[in-house]
Parts: structure tokens; sequence; C-alpha cells
């Protein structure tokens, strides 16, 4: 449904008390902080390939028995164990960047940016929260960019539009607006139901 049950964040701060506190615990990082999404991002990369029909679930990597030599830079695995014609199924469950590569590779860079993008990475939320923004996608994209963006190296999300892009994985494919207001109630007692938003 997108409804989102529960949100923390660790420091908090007292609204009572607020003024007590440094003024950056005041926003909430779910929303309003970036990070590199790192080995999250494997799970879109494949997903775009499968839906694409450049990869199926058995579909082995003819290049990953070892590191990767790229626009003159080695792209290692996370644990440098390298792991011949690896079906892309192993591929996910090892977190294989090689694998991972790989997969860009085949879609190549104009798909692989579709595909970002209609997971909506870069776009805002639109979520009933302050501070909530669309991070900056990436302009630059060539070979050794292709290959680091496809294990979430060198491009950033919030944790939400990692949520709601892994969501419609798991969601068969629909993405879900993330919603916090279930609904509201009237000062007369009445019932306006928010409803879910594909």
């Amino acid at each position: 449904t997108g409804q989102i049950l529960a949100m923390a964040s660790q420091p908090k701060y007292d609204q009572a008390n607020f003024a007590d506190y440094e003024t950056y615990l005041y926003k909430n990082p779910v929303v309003s902080d970036t990070f590199e999404p790192g080995s999250i991002m494997k799970t879109l990369t494949v997903s775009a390939g499968i839906d694409a029909g450049k990869i199926t679930p058995d579909t082995t990597c003819p290049v990953c028995d070892q590191p990767r030599r790229i626009g003159g830079y080695t792209i290692r695995t996370w644990n440098d164990v390298y792991n011949p014609d690896i079906s892309m199924r192993d591929a996910l469950a090892k977190s294989d960047n090689t694998a991972m590569i790989f997969v860009a590779e085949q879609l190549g860079v104009e798909n692989f940016q579709t595909y970002l993008k209609k997971f909506g990475i870069g776009e805002p939320i639109n979520i009933d929260l302050q501070e909530d923004t669309a991070t900056p996608f990436p302009t630059k994209w060539g070979p050794v960019e292709l290959a680091t963006r496809s294990f979430g190296q060198g491009i950033t999300t919030t944790s939400l539009q990692m949520m709601r892009a892994v969501s419609a994985i798991a969601n068969q494919g629909v993405m879900m607006q993330p919603q916090i207001v279930k609904e509201v109630v009237t000062p007369t007692g009445d019932v306006i139901s928010i409803e879910p938003t594909v």
C-alpha cells in the first residue's frame, strides 16, 4: 500500500525542549539525508536487467572470475573473492560487484539510467513530511561510472527513495506513493480516508 507503519531515527531530541539540542538533530534523516546506497542498488540493477530481458536469474557471468579493469581502474568485489560463471541469482545473494557490472553493461548507460529514473532515484518522494527533496541524479556517465553505479557507488539517494524502489520490486513492479497519513478525523468526527496511490 505504501503506508509507512513506523519511522525512527537516532539520535533524537525532545521537541518540548528543542532549544537544548543541536539544530542538526531537528531534521528527519530518513527524508532529508542522502547517502550512497551501495549494495542495496544491486537489487535494482538485477531487477532492471531481468525486466529488460538482458538477463534471467540463471544467466551466468562470463567475466566474474577476476577483478574488472575499466578505464585505468581495477574494480574488485567487496571481499576480493571471485566466482567464475556465477548465476545472477547467486551473484545477488553473494553481493558480487563484478556481476553487477556485467548486468549494467548488458543494459547500457541509457537503459540503466531509464530504469533508475523509473525507480524514482533522484526524484522527491512527495510525502507529507518536511524536507522532502530531490537528490542529484548524476550527469557524467562513462564506463567507470556505469560500473560503480551498478553496485551503488557514485550515486546518492535517500532512505525513503530506496525503500520506495525496493518495495516496487516486492510489489510485483507496482510502485506505491509512500504515505504517512492514513486518515483524518475532523472536529465533528467525520473520517476522511487517504487512499493508497500507485
